[in-house]
């Protein structure tokens, strides 16, 4: 009598869990979700057993997805761990809340803790590997990426993380493969496109890096890093040959870079890093002969352009006499 007594306590609490769950799953599709009968649901799972995990990890999972108050889904996610440590989701859920809520030493230690029960959990080592690239640790975080990079299945985010922490230390070769491999392996992602171009202007490598920022730009005209990068390169290529009989086409690179920053400054004005570019890009040609310069500038604000000299078509033309 006890065991069936047993039994049909844990489908009580189970049929709450479920009805709450069901809710949950017509959150975004269905007029009759009621979020009240949903926590309401989970909270009569806890009154009827207040220890078991799942009731915890469902009120998380309400909290992050209805209220998105992370305190709230944090502390369940917490108290489900603490019920049971080895569910892989609920593992996940408290390690991603704890570092949505900057609470980075702490994601640490948990990490750590799951690794050392089970070192075969990708998914903890690339966690851990983006942590500790966070916070400097880069022996650590290559570590762990390297790790992740040789199980399958073969990730884009893995390799891109990886050329992020060789960058760190300054091995820009090894970088730019590991951002080389992370494009081919997901092409539509312009993020690893972008920092395979970055690491080339480090290089010196200024046309190709050129070339692959104007590729991102063709595919979003919006990313700010590509236009600034592209303006970096611009800019590099043009004081290489400042000085080495190349002066005009030094100038024609500074046209080149003040148009991209300009495109970068339009989409995000309030970034100091730009305007010193644009500043620096203009003071370059300072040891150029007068003659060769001829600067046609987009127009930027009315404060700024008030007082300068326009062609036709609007454009600011800059001289050394600015």
């Amino acid at each position: 009598e006890a065991n069936e007594n047993e039994e049909l306590f844990e489908l009580t609490v189970q049929g709450w869990l479920s009805v709450g769950q069901a809710y949950l799953s017509i959150q975004r599709s269905n007029d009759m979700f009621d979020k009240d009968q949903c926590k309401y649901a989970f909270d009569k799972a806890i009154e009827l057993d207040e220890y078991f995990w799942e009731s915890y990890a469902c009120l998380s999972r309400y909290y992050n997805e209805i209220e998105q108050s992370l305190p709230e889904a944090l502390a369940y996610s917490k108290r489900a761990f603490e019920l049971n440590e080895n569910i892989e989701s609920v593992q996940i859920t408290y390690v991603d809340n704890l570092l949505q809520a900057e609470q980075i030493y702490e994601a640490i230690e948990i990490l750590e803790r799951i690794l050392a029960m089970n070192n075969m959990k990708t998914w903890a080592h690339f966690r851990y590997g983006l942590v500790s690239l966070r916070i400097n640790n880069v022996y650590n975080a290559v570590k762990a990426l390297q790790i992740v990079s040789r199980r399958p299945p073969v990730s884009g985010a893995t390799w891109s993380a990886l050329g992020d922490a060789h960058l760190h230390t300054n091995n820009l070769k090894t970088a730019l493969s590991c951002y080389h491999k992370a494009t081919s392996l997901e092409r539509e992602t312009l993020y690893s496109l972008t920092r395979q171009a970055f690491t080339m202007t480090l290089l010196g490598r200024f046309i190709e890096a050129i070339s692959l920022f104007d590729k991102v730009i063709d595919q979003s005209p919006k990313y700010l890093l590509a236009r600034k990068g592209k303006g970096e390169a611009h800019l590099y290529l043009a004081i290489q040959q400042v000085g080495l009989y190349k002066d005009q086409s030094a100038v024609i690179q500074v046209q080149q870079s003040l148009t991209a920053f300009h495109d970068a400054v339009c989409l995000q004005s309030n970034y100091a890093c730009l305007w010193k570019k644009y500043g620096d890009a203009c003071m370059l040609l300072h040891p150029v002969n007068d003659d060769l310069i001829y600067i046609r500038l987009p127009s930027l604000t009315k404060k700024f352009d008030e007082n300068k000299i326009k062609d036709p078509d609007g454009c600011i033309v800059l001289r050394k006499i600015d």
